[in-house]
């Protein structure tokens, strides 16, 4: 059981190389293969799964990290340094924990754009 700050410090630790004392284990969990089904994928244009990591490639995103069944995830983006944990109890949690990841993905996006004007 864990907060989702824990959660995104987690992932971000384990997307900066923090986690492992060989780098070897790090390289054996990212050994990435195409994934065929798109359960998970929660929208990206492309996802590849690996020992227990997904990668998600939308536009200006690549991030890494993993989908639970019940409504949780948790992503980081490297090169932007961007975690993103969420949880959602009630409903759905599939198809409501895809449309929140998008919305936080957009969200990001818009206050971007408004930032460079």
């Amino acid at each position: 059981m864990s907060t989702l700050p824990e959660l995104t410090t987690f992932v971000r630790a384990l997307g900066q190389g923090k986690l492992f004392k060989r780098q070897a284990t790090m390289d054996y969990l990212l050994d990435f293969a195409p994934e065929a089904n798109r359960r998970f994928a929660l929208g990206a244009r492309a996802s590849d799964y690996g020992m227990g990591l997904r990668r998600l490639r939308y536009d200006d995103y690549q991030f890494i990290g993993h989908s639970g069944s019940w409504g949780c995830l948790m992503y980081y983006d490297v090169e932007k340094d961007l975690a993103i944990a969420l949880t959602i109890n009630q409903g759905g949690p599939g198809e409501r924990v895809r449309t929140a990841f998008q919305a936080i993905l957009e969200t990001i996006k818009t206050n971007q754009e408004h930032d460079k004007n």
